[in-house]
């Protein structure tokens, strides 16, 4: 969970320094290259947090098929 929090942090402080750096420019072409380069980083964001997930996925269901076997073992064997 962390891993969200520490990416809230960061879009928030993106979006509040871009807010402020917006109001003070009056250039059409300032404004737009950030919003261009916000773009990318949240894109890149969000690419980088579904993969994390994909491989947390992964990793749990490697878990839970192995204490499956685990358990279904003991449970041939006899043992509690």
């Amino acid at each position: 969970m962390s891993l969200s929090r520490n990416n809230g942090d960061f879009i928030w402080y993106a979006f509040n320094f871009i807010n402020t750096t917006m109001l003070g420019s009056k250039s059409l072409e300032i404004k737009l290259a950030l919003i261009i380069i916000i773009s990318i980083v949240l894109g890149f964001l969000l690419f980088y947090s579904l993969k994390f997930m994909s491989k947390a996925e992964e990793i749990w269901q490697n878990i839970k098929q192995e204490s499956g076997d685990i358990g279904e073992k003991k449970q041939k064997e006899g043992t509690p």
